[in-house]
């Protein structure tokens, strides 16, 4: 029985060395790899900045691109792989296309604005013609009040110069006044 009780003693104590070093090389793994990935997203950064200051586009943020950093983004050298810059190159090209609809617009300006916020050209267009449209037809709807406000003054001006008016007085109101009033 003693012959079993420390052999279970021993398995136990091996199964926690065991237990132990596992847990440590695999934080020590992490580690590795986090360090790497740390350093694909630092060359991934500075190929995105040095691409997009080639394309002379001042408001693109790396974190914008949404660049997944796996280990596979680095080649056995420590440089990016391909597929990694391309990525980041289709990304900027992407923005760069968009830049050159939104410039043959005629409101380019303000769809350059609503672009920056979403980095979404068709949507930044419809939103702004949608905001202009709606301008507009208020401006419209404005100016139709202030006319209807002219002419009822006008009409009001009228009736009232007519009950002010001597009764020997022949009044000149219109039919269509007297109804635009009602």
């Amino acid at each position: 029985n003693e012959p079993i009780a420390l052999f279970e003693k021993m398995a136990k104590e091996t199964e926690q060395i065991l237990k132990e070093t596992y847990e440590s090389i695999n934080v020590q793994v992490q580690n590795f790899n986090d360090k790497k990935k740390e350093k694909i997203k630092e060359l991934s950064i500075e190929y995105f900045n040095e691409y997009v200051r080639s394309k002379n586009i001042d408001f693109l943020d790396y974190s914008q691109a949404k660049i997944n950093i796996t280990l596979a983004l680095l080649t056995e050298k420590g440089e990016l792989t391909k597929r990694a810059r391309d990525e980041i190159k289709e990304f900027i090209d992407n923005v760069e296309k968009d830049l050159e609809l939104i410039n043959e617009e005629e409101l380019k300006t303000e769809i350059l604005i609503e672009y920056k916020k979403t980095l979404n050209a068709s949507n930044s267009i419809l939103e702004v013609k949608r905001r202009f449209k709606a301008i507009e037809e208020e401006k419209k709807r404005q100016e139709e009040l202030q006319l209807k406000k002219e002419h009822e003054t006008k009409i009001i001006e009228k009736v009232v110069n007519v009950l002010e008016a001597p009764n020997n007085f022949e009044v000149n109101i219109r039919e269509e006044d007297i109804v635009q009033m009602t």
